[in-house]
C-alpha cells in the first residue's frame, strides 16, 4: 500500500524557496529528510544521556564532600535558585513548564543518588 504524500507548509525549512501555499514533498525526499533529522535527534539524545550521566557523577562527588563536612544532602534553596536560572534561559521550542518538568525529574533522580 503506498504511503500518503507529505505536505509541507510554505515557509518551513523543508519547503525551501517554494511559492506561498502548500506543496507536495515526494516520498523519497521526505524519507531522506526524515532520516537525516532522526539521525541528528539520535546524536542529540546521546549527548543528553552523556550530560545526565556526567551530572550524576558530579552529584556523587558533591554527596561525598557534604557527608565528610556533615552537611545536609539536599539544599532546597540551591534547587530553587537553579530552577529559576534554568527557567530564565528557556528560549523554545519547548515551554518553560515542560523544561521545568524535565529538570524536576533530573533533580528527583539526583536526590535518589544522595541516599
Amino acid at each position: 500500500m503506498p504511503r500518503p504524500e507529505v505536505h509541507v507548509a510554505a515557509g518551513s525549512r523543508l519547503a525551501g524557496a517554494q511559492p506561498a501555499g502548500r506543496r507536495t514533498l515526494p516520498d523519497h525526499e521526505a524519507d531522506a529528510a526524515l532520516a537525516r533529522l532522526r539521525a541528528e535527534i539520535d546524536l542529540v539524545n546521546a549527548e543528553i544521556l552523556r550530560a545526565i550521566e556526567r551530572r550524576g557523577a558530579l552529584v556523587l562527588r558533591i554527596v561525598q564532600i557534604k557527608r565528610q563536612a556533615g552537611m545536609p544532602p539536599v539544599d532546597p534553596a540551591r534547587e530553587t535558585e537553579m530552577m529559576a536560572r534554568i527557567a530564565a534561559r528557556v528560549r523554545g521550542p519547548f515551554s518553560r513548564a515542560a523544561i521545568q518538568a524535565i529538570f524536576r525529574t533530573i533533580l528527583a533522580a539526583s536526590r535518589a543518588l544522595q541516599r
